[in-house]
C-alpha cells in the first residue's frame, strides 16, 4: 500500500475489486439493452450516479450502488454472493458461534 499525503493508504485489492465489479454492473446494463438513463430512471438516481457506479468511483453511495443493482434485477445475486451461511466458513463456525438458544425474559 502507497501512502499518499492527505488520503487514505492505496489498496490494490479494494481498487481491483471497484474495477471489476463496476465492469460488471455495465456489462449487465448492456446484456439487457438498457441505457444508462434507463437505469437511472428505474433507480430513482441521476444518470450521473449511474455512470459513477459504472465507472468504479469509489464516492458512489452503497445506496446507489444498491438501486442501480435493483434497477438491473441483480440485488439478490449480490446479497446471497455475501451470504456467509453459505459459505465454508459460515457453515463450519455457524454452531459454534450462534446461540444455542434464546431466552424468553
Amino acid at each position: 500500500m502507497v501512502k499518499t499525503r492527505n488520503a487514505r493508504p492505496t489498496d490494490y485489492a479494494a481498487e481491483d475489486a471497484l474495477r471489476i465489479t463496476a465492469k460488471h454492473v455495465g456489462t449487465w446494463r448492456r446484456l439487457q439493452g438498457l441505457t444508462q438513463t434507463q437505469v437511472a430512471e428505474r433507480a430513482g438516481v441521476s444518470r450521473g450516479a449511474v455512470v459513477r457506479v459504472e465507472a468504479g468511483e469509489p464516492g458512489a453511495t452503497m445506496d446507489t450502488f444498491l438501486r442501480v443493482l435493483g434497477a438491473l434485477h441483480i440485488t439478490e445475486s449480490v446479497t446471497t454472493a455475501l451470504d456467509p451461511y453459505l459459505s465454508d466458513v459460515g457453515l463450519a463456525r455457524a454452531d459454534e458461534l450462534l446461540p444455542k438458544r434464546v431466552r424468553r425474559t
